[in-house]
């Protein structure tokens, strides 16, 4: 027997899909939207909260590292709003350019933390850019990586579109 839906909608072929209706109509399109605006204040420097100008003055190289990061932020934006369209059409691959969105969002942000660690390389900077938010939020990024690969994997039969 299929596990029980209950809205009945035959898309789901009886698949309980509140994690994905979720995801869908909300978490995607939230962390698209959180993405762009993230990526626009990095390349400008705002996230230095109004010293990016003194930042840049002694570490030149952050501008370009910003500038690099806020573009890679802003493709994974469009990347999120790609696969939320997709996932709500149920289109083949589409759990997998979600599990890909989190993978580059993951890959970026290490790798952003690594070059901003190599580039001001002053004792306890790493102390500083692996804040415990920091590190909450590569682990929590790690988590649903996993949880959706589980997820989707159970629901693949779904997407075939």
């Amino acid at each position: 027997d299929a596990p029980q839906n209950q809205c009945n909608d035959t898309r789901y072929k009886g698949f309980p899909m509140k994690w994905h209706k979720f995801l869908t109509y909300f978490l995607i399109w939230a962390g698209a939207v959180l993405n762009l605006v993230n990526g626009v204040q990095v390349i400008k420097g705002d996230h230095y909260g109004g010293v990016a100008d003194r930042v840049y003055s002694l570490f030149s190289a952050m501008r370009a590292t910003d500038i690099i990061f806020g573009v890679v932020v802003l493709l994974i934006a469009a990347l999120q709003f790609f696969t939320a369209i997709k996932l709500l059409g149920l289109r083949r691959g589409a759990p997998k350019l979600l599990i890909i969105s989190y993978v580059s969002s993951l890959i970026a942000s290490a790798a952003y933390v690594g070059a901003a660690m190599i580039i001001v390389n002053k004792p306890g900077i790493a102390d500083e850019l692996l804040s415990p938010a920091v590190i909450a939020s590569l682990a929590i990024s790690i988590i649903m990586i996993c949880a959706n690969a589980v997820y989707y994997k159970k629901r693949e039969s779904l997407f075939v579109n």
